[in-house]
């Protein structure tokens, strides 16, 4: 049964995810940024949100092919933290506002379904409701 036509199903193909394949631009969007954060903050910070960002694989991949609702909650926490890492980032400007908010923003003229982050909430979200309610 497919949760949306966005979404995985269980046992899909690595190929078939969408929010694998969003996940996976984001991470190569990503890593100029991460390039550029200044040498006092690239072990403490830097790694952080490397993980963060590479830690999104392994949740989509484990809630897609596990099919339980913890593994699908356990992805929009980790989503979560990477919103609040990257928001602390651009405030203290140890990664470029601009990205932050491209990757963020919400639907406009330029970008219709929003920013990548936020279409990899939306679609996370949805999917998490798609569990709850059955």
């Amino acid at each position: 049964m497919s949760l949306a036509p966005d979404l995985p199903e269980r046992g899909s193909a690595r190929g078939g995810l969408k929010l694998l394949q969003h996940v996976e631009q984001l991470i190569v969007e990503a890593m100029p940024v991460l390039d550029k954060i200044p040498r006092a903050q690239r072990y403490r910070y830097g790694a952080r949100l490397e993980e963060a960002l590479y830690g999104l694989i392994d949740a989509v991949v484990a809630a897609a092919s596990s099919g339980q609702k913890s593994k699908v909650y356990a992805l929009a926490d980790r989503i979560e933290v990477l919103h609040a890492l990257l928001r602390i980032g651009a405030e203290r400007k140890l990664i470029a506002p601009r990205f932050v908010g491209r990757i963020m923003a919400a639907p406009n003229h330029d970008l219709p379904r929003g920013g990548l982050l936020r279409q990899i909430a939306a679609m996370a979200a949805a999917w998490r409701r798609s569990v709850k309610d059955s």
